[in-house]
């Protein structure tokens, strides 16, 4: 999946949302968003942050964790790198058509596909450095709640 249609899903989902619920009141105000605005959505969510974000402060990233914490259905996880949006990797002029985003994914369904099979997915928010371990050299964090 490529991550324009990531994207698309995304944007689609969060229009859904804010009609249903009429959320400009919160324009501006993420905290608040989260806050009183977030659980209704029950949708799974997987939220996807790289530490080398150019544009997404550290602050932000704590909104995400407190999300991922207090909310079922829904992870979190961090990677050193990937800069903004998924962005394309290699060269300037002939870039990777799979992005740092679509690697990222499937990762995440591959590992979440291993732990069915072994039984063993993680339950009632737990903190797990390793939980999603993939091949590649990125690190997680990840913050679970019932699966």
């Amino acid at each position: 999946m490529s991550a324009v249609v990531v994207s698309l899903i995304l944007l689609g989902l969060f229009c859904a949302v804010f009609r249903l619920l009429h959320l400009s009141i919160y324009a501006g105000e993420p905290k608040l968003f989260y806050k009183e605005g977030s659980h209704f959505i029950t949708l799974p969510m997987f939220l996807l942050n790289a530490t080398d974000d150019p544009l997404v402060p550290p602050s932000l990233v704590e909104i995400g964790i407190e999300y991922a914490k207090t909310h079922p259905n829904s992870i979190l996880v961090e990677t050193r790198h990937g800069g903004h949006l998924g962005f394309f990797e290699s060269g300037i002029l002939t870039p990777d058509p799979i992005t740092w985003l679509d690697r990222s994914a499937l990762q995440y369904a591959e590992a979440i596909v291993t732990l069915f099979v072994a039984n063993s997915l993680p339950h009632l928010n737990t903190t797990a450095a390793s939980c999603l371990h993939s091949k590649s050299t990125c690190r997680y964090k990840t913050y679970l709640s019932d699966w």
